[in-house]
């Protein structure tokens, strides 16, 4: 039986998906023999998933081994949080498929695969380009 604290937990995940998530087309993707490039991995589907993207910046005061002379510098990481469910029986998004952002057409990398023991994948992504005109 579900707590009551576990069920506010997923109405507020809902409502945080409903507000904030957009989509996103998940391509797998899969290593060439030998190691080559990637290429589409033609066993799972391609198929939309509702994330919320997460953008956090990290600013370094000093960039280099010398604080006098060293540049300042600010750094991107990009998260996408999406909830299991959505995905059913299918295979969970793994490290190397990647995302495009439906809206833009922003493509990503995923590189890095986390799961937060509520039923949820926080995935780390690395812009590769961008698609469309």
């Amino acid at each position: 039986m579900t707590s009551a604290f576990a069920a506010l937990e997923n109405a507020a995940w809902s409502a945080w998906d409903r507000v904030m998530g957009e989509e996103f087309e998940h391509r797998p993707y899969v290593a060439a023999p030998g190691g080559g490039a990637r290429t589409a991995d033609g066993t799972r589907a391609i198929r939309t998933l509702a994330c919320v993207l997460e953008i956090r910046e990290h600013r370094a005061t000093e960039f280099g081994t010398e604080a006098r002379g060293s540049t300042p510098a600010t750094m991107q990481k990009t998260w996408a949080h999406m909830d299991t469910t959505q995905l059913g029986a299918s295979p969970r998004p793994q490290r190397h498929d990647r995302l495009a952002r439906t809206a833009t057409g922003d493509v990503y990398e995923i590189a890095q695969v986390e799961r937060d023991g509520e039923g949820r994948l926080k995935l780390q992504l690395k812009h590769i380009g961008k698609e469309g005109p």
